[in-house]
């Protein structure tokens, strides 16, 4: 049975279930086109390319579609293909998608068309196809969550409707916001009629950065606002962080290799195979600017990589660059004012004893508190403040103070390489799934059995979870070589003998990482004790920033991010308990 509406003499339809309005008239198609697709930025964001992907969370009567489908068609420069996915968990009859674009004369041939296939909505997905194929709705039927989970895709545009937050609140709820950005890339706009403070924070709570812009009557305001997750904003200014100590203390071609990454075809990006960028970087007052960042491939990148020259499914990152991380620590570590204890194992802290501290035989400044103890019970070193950069192990220190850190085993493959293999491997490393870097020189001593002014050849990587041992298992170099060859076939053939012939050799770690992927900085539950650790796969590109932001913490310095940034990764937001230091 279809979900009863209720119409007014002026023409506003009321759900009984939500008692709440659909839409109000005059003004309905206006609002449609002023929220929706203006605050996506559209029709100008999707002109020209090969396919557009719109999500709407509610569908209601239809006219946030019909608005959308008649825009495409009315675009010159319009996608190829417009495929629009909807949710609604009580669908109307057809008679009142009717009635509701009846005052619009441009929509009455859409809702006829629309109508002719709207039967027969039971529980699941239904996929209707208009103009001949070039426009798909993809309506699923249900629970919203459930219904995020069964589509399958990444929205280059997300409509968030429905009844308000007042009447509907599990439609607004985190847990659907967080099924939303997960149908989102980096970039994804986002648009809604409800602009609410409490919107806007559980937003931004899922990746998405939003603001409040002046809305079409009878709404004061709407929300407008773009996918950014907090881990792709944090790689970018640990990226430069990186760098800048790179570009003062590290060797070009022997510590470190600038030069930019090739990122081929991450999958989730883009269906039509293209690697996807941000769709506003597209435009001229962003381009410049984020073209340092990531633009798209050439075709000499391409084929450099041993890809087709006219293949689109890769991205480059002028920025990305490769480095030997012994390397960086020693330039970080090399400072008139650090004192480095190696060979030294922390098995556990203790406060000094309060006789110790606050005895009358004391002279002098006051003892420092903390004392770091090895598995004999013998003080190693006593502080004021420890800072834990320990990793995993940081879990083992903090005993029950310890916030959610998870283990996760990884193994890359490497070998030596020869005249042959420098020519048949990428100039530049590559990702994707898997990863690839040739041409990393090794100096005498670093590994075993190479001589100095050997070159090698290193492909990854193993992801192990709730393993916290970094053992050698022949199994993940099988893995490693099977992840090569879908992302880079030729480079998986010139290795493959070394893989076959058991001449491949491995190294294995242990990555933190936390439940929401993002690193923990700042203090802890226990005083005068700071972590700076969880950083996962990202450790070179994160850890000196995680760094800077917790010494800017303590002193009191300008944060070098964004306060709503920093505090996604500070340590408290797993536990209330957590000290300020």
């Amino acid at each position: 049975m279809a979900e009863p509406v209720a119409w007014d003499a002026s023409g506003n339809a009321r759900s009984e279930r939500f008692n709440d309005l659909y839409r109000r008239q005059p003004g309905a198609l206006e609002q449609a086109r002023r929220v929706f697709l203006d605050g996506c930025g559209l029709p100008r964001e999707w002109a020209g390319r090969p396919q557009w992907r719109v999500l709407e969370t509610g569908f209601g009567l239809g006219l946030n579609f019909l608005a959308t489908w008649q825009a495409w068609l009315a675009d010159p420069v319009r996608p190829g293909l417009l495929h629009y996915a909807a949710i609604e968990g009580f669908p109307v009859a057809a008679d009142d998608i009717l009635r509701s674009a009846a005052p619009f004369a441009e929509l009455a041939p859409l809702a006829d068309a629309l109508c002719a296939q709207w039967h027969g909505l039971l529980p699941g997905v239904h996929r209707l196809v208009f103009e001949g194929g070039l426009v798909t709705l993809t309506l699923a039927v249900g629970d919203v969550r459930q219904a995020l989970r069964d589509l399958s895709l990444v929205a280059d545009s997300v409509y968030l409707d429905g009844f308000s937050p007042d009447t509907n609140p599990d439609m607004w709820s985190v847990a659907t916001l967080k099924g939303v950005a997960r149908c989102c890339a980096r970039g994804t706009r986002v648009a809604s009629r409800y602009a609410a403070a409490p919107l806007q924070d559980a937003l931004a709570e899922c990746g998405f950065q939003v603001a409040s812009v002046e809305g079409p009557e009878p709404d004061t305001q709407r929300l407008e606002g773009r996918y950014d997750p907090p881990l792709s904003r944090l790689s970018r200014a640990g990226v430069r962080a990186t760098r800048q100590v790179a570009l003062a203390h590290l060797r070009a071609g022997e510590d470190w290799q600038p030069g930019g990454v090739l990122e081929h075809r991450v999958e989730a990006q883009r269906v039509d195979g293209a690697a996807a960028l941000p769709p506003e970087w597209h435009l001229p007052d962003a381009r410049d600017a984020a073209s340092a960042w990531t633009e798209d491939s050439t075709a000499a990148h391409r084929s450099a990589a041993g890809l087709r020259p006219d293949s689109n499914a890769a991205l480059w990152h002028p920025q990305g660059a490769w480095v030997r991380p012994a390397q960086l620590v020693r330039a970080l570590l090399a400072h008139d004012r650090i004192e480095w204890l190696g060979g030294c194992a922390v098995a556990s802290m203790a406060l000094r004893p309060a006789s110790d501290v606050f005895g009358t035989d004391l002279v002098g400044d006051e003892p420092p508190p903390w004392q770091l103890l090895d598995a004999t019970g013998q003080v190693l070193a006593e502080a004021e403040l420890v800072v834990l950069a320990a990793g995993y192990a940081t879990r083992a220190l903090l005993n029950d103070d310890a916030p959610p850190l998870q283990a996760v085993r990884g193994q890359v493959s490497w070998g030596p390489m020869d005249a042959d293999l420098a020519a048949a491997l990428p100039p530049f490393p590559v990702n994707g799934h898997g990863s690839v870097v040739a041409g990393v020189p090794v100096a005498p001593g670093d590994t075993p059995d190479t001589g100095g002014g050997a070159r090698l050849w290193v492909v990854g990587a193993s992801y192990e979870r709730d393993v916290d041992e970094p053992l050698l298992k022949p199994a993940d170099h099988a893995a490693n070589l099977d992840r090569l060859r879908g992302l880079l076939p030729a480079a998986a053939q010139a290795l493959e003998s070394a893989f076959t012939s058991g001449q491949v050799r491995g190294w294995a770690g242990v990555r933190c990482a936390t439940p929401d992927r993002l690193p923990l900085v700042g203090p802890t539950r226990l005083p005068s004790v700071w972590v700076s650790t969880a950083m996962g796969s990202r450790g070179i590109s994160l850890a000196v920033l995680c760094g800077e932001l917790l010494a800017a913490w303590l002193q009191q310095e300008p944060l070098p991010v964004e306060t709503a940034l920093a505090r996604r990764v500070h340590s408290g937001r797993f536990d209330r308990g957590a000290g300020k230091g």
